[in-house]
């Protein structure tokens, strides 16, 4: 355990070697998902791997800029502008079929109920329902955990609490935070992508995984990129952003485009590591759970005494 560990990185994270082949993938996928025309979907593919190429090695973008440019592109080239539509459906379908089949206990445990919003982080259609539902039922301790600093200043909140959605079928496991959090009387907000991106919530995914109305206001960011980037959202939303006592941001697109920004207060990242360039900046392991507090300066985190860090 390391007690009172700044962590500092520069305003960006330097596209790493190994971003590159699994943008390279996300290129493919997303220009199979946009067209089955063999010759339309080839020109997306090389027009996004061009975008790619042009990007790797740069040490001002974000991996989250670079996925951002050639959604866009392609999405131009295809006409399709929501890819993942029938992806995001199924994996609500999948993410409700999974959480009605658990138990759940009448806790309002910060701990457990971030436990639970982070394991639906690992929901994924493409892996099977037998291995998410033993995943999502061990719920493991945090690798980092920074929970108990995170209470202290929900206690001492008076401006609103902003939780970053991510992906669409996540925000089922996110609903018991999102309702313990309503009930302390917090002024709550969720907010959520203002047009479509990769298999992130929109508005018109809310209504299929909750009911309204809502114990939370819904504010959309006003783009379609990805994570959370200040330079793309509305000047509404980067008020709200700036103004809010905390920032819960689900998800490692989150993680990427906001660990270096500066004029922000404390942001509590909630995320599985599932790349190993993220991991080494969380300082954890490639599979490992985390509840990671930033305040203080841009990308720097404290470990708390008494919290479980790496």
């Amino acid at each position: 355990m390391l007690r009172g560990r700044v962590v500092d990185f520069a305003s960006v994270m330097p596209i790493d070697p190994e971003c590159q082949p699994c943008l390279e993938s996300l290129v493919r996928q997303v220009a199979a998902l946009s067209t089955e025309l063999p010759g339309l979907r080839l020109e997306a593919e090389r027009a996004g791997l061009r975008i790619v190429g042009e990007c790797a090695g740069s040490r001002t973008l974000e991996p989250t800029h670079v996925s951002t440019r050639f959604l866009r592109e392609i999405r131009r080239i295809t006409g399709v502008a929501d890819p993942f539509a029938a992806r995001k459906a199924q994996e609500i379908a999948l993410a409700h079929a999974i959480f009605s089949r658990m138990s759940h206990g009448e806790t309002e445990d910060l701990g457990s109920l971030l436990r639970l919003a982070v394991a639906g982080n690992g929901i994924d259609f493409f892996r099977s329902i037998h291995e998410m539902e033993a995943d999502l039922g061990r719920l493991p301790p945090f690798a980092v955990d920074h929970t108990s600093r995170i209470e202290e200043l929900l206690l001492r909140a008076r401006k609103p609490v902003v939780v970053l959605a991510d992906n669409a079928g996540e925000l089922v496991f996110d609903l018991p935070l999102l309702g313990a959090l309503a009930m302390r009387g917090l002024p709550l907000v969720l907010g959520v992508k203002g047009a479509p991106s990769q298999n992130d919530l929109t508005l018109q995914e809310l209504g299929h995984v909750a009911p309204s109305p809502y114990p939370f206001h819904v504010v959309s960011s006003g783009t379609d990129a990805v994570g959370t980037q200040l330079g793309e959202v509305s000047p509404a939303f980067r008020g709200l952003l700036e103004g809010a006592s905390l920032i819960i941001a689900k998800g490692m697109a989150n993680f990427e485009s906001l660990r270096g920004e500066e004029g922000l207060p404390p942001v509590a990242y909630c995320f599985i590591a599932k790349c190993a360039p993220n991991a080494r900046y969380a300082g954890v392991s490639k599979g490992d759970r985390v509840v990671l507090l930033s305040e203080g300066g841009v990308g720097a985190w404290l470990s708390p005494p008494g919290d479980a860090s790496r």
